[in-house]
């Protein structure tokens, strides 16, 4: 590309920066396989490339699965963006097992022109825009929407303001949306939502039912969620008609506002076990399920833990400690039970299920096993809660604390994913097992926490579940958690997320689509979920297991 002088006018031509990112890429190639995923990003490149062309875009640079792009104009741009996500909607619709769900983002403004490309924030603020962008949905920055407009052929729907990262103020997005010209498509519909997934053909009772059951919540109000909870065979969606998420209706896109939970097929249980007092906590072990109950109330800090045989559903053994058990881990047949107000970590023996010799340590919070040791994040000594800023490491045969580095910020969840141990707080870290060193320090603040699919899931205070890249940490989707969202697992090619303070709900969101797929209500409590880690739900033995502390019962499911 020719290098134009600095001085020279046509260096500071207003142009249109077009970053398109392939959505769900890296878990299909690890569900699908090197082969397809090579095919499916072929697929990708080609479409893109041909609607480019059409549009008189120049190609800057791909890189992956990534394309940045530049247009003499903000609103060719905005078309091309418009036509490559309606293209590659129809690829998907003819082949649904290679979907193709690409997140788009446009800014406009100045910049200078090298050997290199176009250099300038505006070329940055579109790749930050991008990364905001849900599969098949069109971003755009307030100047391009200025410049571009509104007229016949597309429109904006605001999106809100975002701190984006690099860029010291927050950027007001829109979903920009094609309208179809009288002359171009007569007879269909005048707008279509290119955000919007396809919706699954349907029979008219299914319609009829669901438009049935708006009118009720309508009139009904808050107490539909309740209505619905009572009698959940009552749902409009059939067990049998199981759309990814195509009937939620959602605050923005890709974000499912959890009150609308009824519109989610539900998570069913086959088998619930009666557990008196409150299940808080469970996890597996080679051969069991156990489970702590008990709440925190005044003065009673007590715990107690039931073993579970899987075959039969029973409970087998009891034990009770006159504490209160922040985390508990299965350690092959053994359990670590981590005991808060005494400072202490026990072992419970998978043969006799008797506790082993008490272990002091600082005030535990969370429990990680891998490869032999036990990770704990705890604090100091008996100080206030919140003060844990520790991560140690033992010998998961004698209890001796191999290591121990003080991070000096709040630590709080810990997860032992393949590659690494992850540890949430104040920041998100990504440890060597090997050493403890750190890999990675995300700067977002999260308490719940959670690892699969080749990304990290994090909740903020306003309960937006959002998605993260593990390399740059950069959002890759958000979702609207429940209410009090407390408790995030990554089980069964799944994120679940459970919500605390009264009637909560659980939500199971597809990392494909990044979207919630099921839902259920489960009563949990304040005190309960104090001091809840992502204890509350479990997988194992082919089954999920989740903590209903309100109506007293462990439920287990068959995904």
């Amino acid at each position: 590309m020719a290098t134009t002088g600095g001085s020279e006018p046509s260096s500071y031509l207003t142009r249109g920066f077009l970053f398109a990112d392939l959505r769900g890429y890296t878990e299909f190639a690890e569900t699908q396989g090197n082969r397809a995923a090579a095919e499916l990003l072929d697929d990708y490149r080609r479409l893109v490339r041909d609607v480019v062309q059409k549009f008189g875009g120049a190609e800057i640079k791909t890189e992956g699965d990534s394309f940045y792009i530049v247009f003499p104009s903000a609103s060719g741009a905005v078309k091309c963006g418009l036509a490559i996500s309606e293209a590659a909607a129809a690829a998907s619709s003819e082949r649904p097992e290679r979907p193709i769900r690409v997140g788009i983002g446009i800014h406009a403004g100045e910049t200078s022109e090298t050997d290199d490309g176009f250099v300038g924030s505006a070329v940055n603020t579109a790749a930050r825009i991008c990364a905001e962008a849900h599969g098949g949905e069109v971003l755009v920055s307030e100047t391009v929407r200025s410049i571009a407009g509104t007229g016949r052929n597309f429109t904006f729907t605001p999106r809100g303001r975002r701190k984006l990262k690099g860029i010291a103020e927050p950027v007001a997005l829109y979903a920009a949306r094609s309208i179809l010209e009288s002359g171009e498509g007569a007879g269909m519909a005048t707008l279509r939502s290119i955000v919007m997934p396809r919706i699954p053909a349907v029979a008219p009772s299914w319609v009829a039912a669901g438009l049935a059951t708006l009118v009720v919540l309508a009139v009904l109000g808050s107490s539909g969620f309740g209505l619905w909870r009572s009698a959940p065979s009552a749902s409009p969606l059939s067990p049998s008609v199981r759309p990814s998420g195509t009937a939620i209706a959602s605050a923005s896109p890709g974000s499912t506002n959890s009150s609308f939970a009824p519109f989610l097929p539900p998570i069913t249980a086959q088998v619930k076990i009666a557990m008196p007092g409150g299940p808080r906590l469970v996890a597996k072990t080679d051969d069991a399920i156990w489970v702590a109950l008990g709440d925190h109330i005044g003065d009673d800090h007590s715990t107690t833990l039931k073993r579970v045989d899987p075959i039969t559903n029973q409970v087998t053994a009891t034990v009770h400690f006159d504490d209160w058990a922040s985390s508990i881990v299965g350690d092959g047949q053994d359990l670590w039970v981590a005991l808060r107000e005494r400072g202490q970590l026990v072992r419970i023996d998978g043969r006799t299920n008797e506790p082993g010799p008490p272990i002091a340590i600082g005030q535990p919070y969370d429990l990680a096993v891998r490869a032999g040791f036990l990770w704990v994040t705890a604090s100091h000594g008996s100080g206030e809660r919140g003060a844990e800023t520790l991560l140690e490491e033992l010998d998961h045969r004698t209890g001796k604390v191999i290591r121990s580095v003080d991070f000096e910020r709040r630590l709080a969840n810990l997860t032992s994913a393949t590659d690494a141990i992850w540890m949430s707080g104040d920041a998100v870290w990504r440890i060597d097992p090997a050493d403890a060193h750190v890999l990675n320090t995300f700067n977002v603040s999260s308490r719940p926490f959670a690892v699969g699919a080749g990304s990290f899931w994090v909740v903020d205070g306003s309960d937006t579940i959002s998605r993260m890249d593990t390399v740059l940490g950069r959002v890759q989707a958000r979702t609207e958690g429940p209410r009090g969202t407390r408790t995030l697992t990554f089980a069964s090619r799944s994120v679940w997320a459970m919500g605390t303070g009264g009637p909560g709900s659980v939500l199971r969101i597809d990392p494909a689509s990044n979207r919630p797929v099921a839902a259920t209500a489960v009563l949990r409590s304040a005190s309960a979920g104090e001091l809840a880690s992502d204890d509350s739900i479990a997988e194992g033995f082919g089954s999920i297991w989740i903590c209903d502390f309100g109506d007293g019962e462990l439920w287990r499911l068959e995904p």
